[in-house]
């Protein structure tokens, strides 16, 4: 009995059923536990899904990506649960590294390994270094507050897609179909810090998680602010207590720890992620103005005189144009060897040849 049958992967997918069956041939022989949670306007055909694959547990659900994450949530899995996106690749053997890291150190919730990006383009498959910042990154601090300001404050994405002992990936999943805040990547956020909260999170050097830029991701049919936006503003005000309410009492029922400390900690946590978003994190360019730092604490009215002259700004701001350069995946994986990333060939090589068989690319 291999550790591997200890694992439950979670993939949420919406009208990309081909991705869906891509991921399945992948994983046909692994003894891992795989749900599909599936959007789609029809559904696969179910009798036949699970003729083929018998550790398959095939749900169509035609519910919001949040609604669907809460099923997820309430199913049973293993003892370790894993998300991954519909379109992307985790190797096998840093999987298992991954899981042998948690049984070995209970005080730590959540293992992750290494990123690689890729896309295929010209026939052929690209890739580029992803979340560098991944490499020897670990939150092993002992206080649970502690360890929630480090990781907003070096915010990084290290916790949503890596392996988590299973009632804590319960817990804090369920926190998704609970927010109403229309703020983009907030469920990602929720994640990371209730993760980083209930326990001690490790990044391993092993290359694990092959990310895919094949297709760029569904629209959401609303208008989504960013952080910084939401969390700057007062007419938020209201929107905001509820989501740090919402997040302390999920986390306070599982550390047992007092929902009106947890509230205090979560909204310093924040306000060291807004702090990281300004300093840090990619804005959009009107945004990165001093207009923008200005209008933070100028009555409303004068910030809506500012966004009246977002145009004429926008006509004398300089262009910078970022070009990301292709470069063969091979070519990518040997220079990540080189600094230290742990490469599993094999498993590459699997991961490559489904993908080629996926466009019909000639094999090398």
């Amino acid at each position: 009995m291999t550790i591997l049958s200890k694992l439950s992967i979670v993939i949420i997918s919406y009208n990309r059923q081909n991705f869906i069956l891509r991921q399945l041939e992948y994983w046909k022989d692994i003894p891992v536990s795989i749900i599909v949670i599936d959007g789609s306007i029809l559904s696969l055909n179910k009798k036949d899904l699970n003729n083929r694959y018998p550790n398959l547990n095939y749900i169509h659900s035609s519910t919001s990506f949040g609604e669907r994450i809460g099923i997820a949530a309430k199913l049973s899995k293993k003892e370790y649960t894993i998300f991954l996106g519909d379109d992307e690749f985790y190797s096998i053997r840093a999987l298992e590294k991954c899981l042998y890291f948690l049984e070995k150190n209970q005080d730590y919730v959540s293992c992750m390994g290494q990123c690689v990006a890729f896309k295929v383009k010209e026939n052929k498959i690209f890739g580029w270094p992803m979340y560098e910042e991944f490499f020897q990154h670990k939150n092993d601090n002992d206080s649970n507050f502690d360890r929630i300001n480090y990781h907003m404050s070096n915010y990084t994405c290290a916790s949503i897609y890596s392996v988590i002992r299973t009632n804590v990936w319960d817990t804090v999943f369920s926190l998704i179909p609970k927010s109403n805040c229309d703020v983009f990547a907030i469920e990602e956020y929720q994640v990371e810090l209730g993760v980083n909260f209930i326990g001690k999170t490790m990044v391993l050097d092993e290359l694990l998680w092959f990310r895919s830029f094949e297709i760029n991701s569904h629209a959401h049919n609303k208008r989504l602010k960013f952080f910084t936006e939401w969390w700057g503003s007062r007419r938020t005000t209201k929107e905001k207590e509820i989501f740090i309410k919402t997040i302390a009492q999920t986390l306070s029922s599982i550390t047992k720890i007092n929902e009106i400390e947890i509230i205090s900690g979560v909204k310093m946590a924040l306000d060291l992620f807004y702090k990281w978003n300004i300093d840090n994190a990619p804005q959009p360019s009107f945004k990165k103005s001093p207009y923008f730092y200005l209008g933070q604490n100028l009555p409303n009215f004068i910030k809506n005189i500012l966004i009246v002259m977002k145009p004429f700004y926008k006509l004398f701001r300089p262009k910078i144009k970022i070009k990301q350069l292709d470069f063969n995946i091979d070519h990518i994986i040997n220079k990540l060897e080189s600094r230290g990333y742990k490469i599993f060939y094999n498993d590459v090589l699997k991961i490559k040849n489904s993908i080629s068989n996926f466009y019909n690319l000639p094999l090398k």
